[in-house]
């Protein structure tokens, strides 16, 4: 919480005006997040691990050899949901199979950045992901502002 929190300040200084509701606000935010993450989590039955900046992972499997850094070029396979199951984006076809995307780790929202280094190659999971390093307060395609993300059905295909 500690790093959510010091990320927040740190983000009101570097983009522009902070003022006192605008930083309450983002902690009220963050700790909405979390509640609705922990039901999420217990409705579901997951047995996620929750990293120090509030991002959750679930490791189905761990897979192989190496983790992905920064600058890596990773291929993915994943299920984009809202909490209340809607999707939202896929490389999954009707068929249930995967056509997977390739893209720098580094051009992807805070929550991938923080989340995919915890698979290796091969690995497969979940990722649930606060607001806050999603797309946070902006409303992005079908995606309402202020929403956690579930990455469900993620696959780690390659790393280079």
């Amino acid at each position: 919480m500690r790093i959510i929190i010091s990320f927040l300040v740190i983000s009101c200084f570097v983009f522009g005006s902070c003022d006192e509701e605008a930083t309450f606000d983002a902690l009220k935010q963050a700790e909405t997040d979390r509640e609705l993450i922990l039901e999420y989590i217990a409705e579901n039955n997951l047995n996620a691990v929750e990293d120090s900046t509030g991002v959750w992972y679930v490791i189905d499997a761990p897979g192989s050899i190496s983790r992905p850094e920064p600058a890596s070029i990773i291929t993915m396979n994943y299920r984009g949901i809202l909490l209340n199951g809607e999707e939202f984006d896929s490389t999954y076809g009707d068929d249930g199979v995967g056509t997977p995307i390739r893209l720098p780790l580094n051009s992807t929202i805070p929550g991938w950045q923080v989340g995919i280094p915890k698979f290796k190659k091969g690995g497969k999971g979940t990722l649930i992901i606060p607001s806050g390093f999603g797309y946070g307060r902006t409303r992005t395609g079908n995606i309402p502002s202020n929403s956690v993300l579930v990455f469900e059905k993620l696959e780690l295909v390659d790393i280079d």
